[in-house]
This record gives structure tokens, sequence and C-alpha cells, in this order.
């Protein structure tokens, strides 16, 4: 395992809302098998394989995914006040 940061920010402009989520942890390359691999793909794309854009079919048959195990969170509101 190897220590990781994953930084989630949005940013809606016309209400001037900005929220970020920060973790900090531990990632790991893990294998994952074609069941699993087809489930994600599924739930995400559609029941329907032969509508999957290219780019994302020759993950069904199984790979690699990164395992993320978050230590710490931290959520904040950025947004300024129109005050």
């Amino acid at each position: 395992m190897t220590r990781a940061s994953v930084v989630v920010d949005t940013c809606d402009l016309e209400r001037m809302e900005f929220l970020q989520v920060i973790m900090h942890g531990k990632a790991e390359v893990a294998p994952f098998g074609q069941a699993l691999s087809r489930r994600l793909l599924r739930r995400y794309l559609g029941e329907d394989e032969t509508i999957w854009h290219p780019d994302f079919r020759h993950y069904a048959d199984g790979g690699r995914l990164v395992r993320f195990t978050p230590d710490r969170t931290i959520v904040q509101d950025l947004s300024k006040s129109s005050e």
C-alpha cells in the first residue's frame, strides 16, 4: 500500500458555490474479476453492452482497480458569502 490523497471539487459559478472534499489514506492496485467488472460497468453504462463506448468494453474482461481506504476526510464549503 502507498499513501494517497483524493480531492473532489465542485464549482457552481451561477450560485457562487464552491465545495471540496479531501481524503487522505492508503491506496493499492488490486485485481478484480470479470463478474465484478461487468457489474460495475452495467451499473454506470447500462445493461446493453453493445451500446457501450469502445473505450470501456475491454474493461468487461476484468483487470485492475485502485482500492482507496481513507484515514481522514475533510469537507469544506469554500463559497464566498454574497454580503
